[in-house]
């Protein structure tokens, strides 16, 4: 969704000749960054809740399903999988990202 909007801005960007809409394609790519980065945070969390379910002498209940809570994070905050920030620049979404921001400053200084 994010290429496409981006995308869609871009080429309206180098059809009107406007520095602006090519700016402006990067408040959705800074959106869709950041909620990706939430998601990877999230399914993180949930692999290290069955991790810490399933072994026999733990002590997070069989079905609790809150991994997102404060304690939980709190708890395991060492194996850093709550860190926002370590999620948002994950080599996946940092490469696919910031190629839509490169893209977008540079045509930027193209259209002027």
């Amino acid at each position: 969704m994010a290429v496409t909007i981006a995308g869609a801005l871009l080429g309206f960007a180098v059809d009107q000749h406007s520095e602006r809409l090519a700016v402006l394609s990067l408040i959705p790519t800074l959106l869709f960054w950041v909620q990706d980065s939430l998601f990877l945070r999230s399914e993180r969390l949930f692999r290290l809740l069955h991790e810490e379910v399933r072994k026999p002498d733990s002590t997070v209940e069989p079905f609790f399903m809150n991994a997102t809570a404060t304690e939980f994070i709190a708890e395991h905050d060492k194996k850093d999988a709550g860190s926002w920030p370590r999620a948002f620049l994950r080599p996946t979404l940092l490469l696919f990202y910031l190629l839509l921001v490169i893209a977008a400053i540079v045509l930027s200084q193209i259209v002027k």
